[in-house]
């Protein structure tokens, strides 16, 4: 079903579209990483392209990796927020720089039970503009996915996934 707007105003979401819009500004930098802890589930599960992994440690260090790799700051410009029959709900928008320069069209769904996003669909090619022609073939993309499963062991990062995850 479409949001329902009054001329001229924000599309009126509902509570679990919100849960989604909220993450999105998460991940576009115009809300805490901390936040996070809030809208994902501890167990959440992720969905990319037949690779599938579990919790909001692996969350945020691929969001802290993706920002490692990308050319400048990232934001999230929605479009729109969908929620499918199913009660899934697509977010449809773009991925872009801070400066504007590269975009591209981006879409992910997401489950929400429990007040909480439970599950994530994505794929590699929502990630083009940061990765380039790797995102092409599934080889080159386990290289990246690789790359990350290394750089997650560094002690810096580490540092870096334990700061933005703690509570004050």
């Amino acid at each position: 079903m479409p949001p329902v707007t009054a001329p001229g105003s924000a599309p009126v979401r509902s509570p679990d579209e919100e849960l989604v819009a909220r993450l999105l500004e998460v991940i576009g930098g115009d809300a805490p990483l901390s936040d996070a802890l809030e809208i994902l589930s501890p167990d959440v599960v992720s969905h990319m392209d037949g690779f599938t992994v579990h919790g909001t440690d692996v969350w945020f260090d691929w969001l802290e990796f993706i920002g490692s790799r990308a050319r400048g700051e990232l934001r999230v410009d929605v479009d729109r927020i969908v929620t499918q029959p199913d009660g899934r709900i697509s977010a449809f928008g773009w991925l872009r720089t801070a400066d504007g320069r590269t975009r591209q069209p981006n879409q992910a769904t997401y489950r929400v039970e429990g007040g909480r996003i439970n599950e994530v669909w994505t794929t590699r090619g929502n990630y083009a503009m940061i990765f380039g022609a790797k995102v092409r073939f599934r080889l080159t993309w386990l290289l990246v996915l690789l790359e990350m499963a290394v750089w997650r062991r560094l002690p810096w990062t580490r540092r870096a996934r334990s700061s933005a995850t703690q509570r004050s």
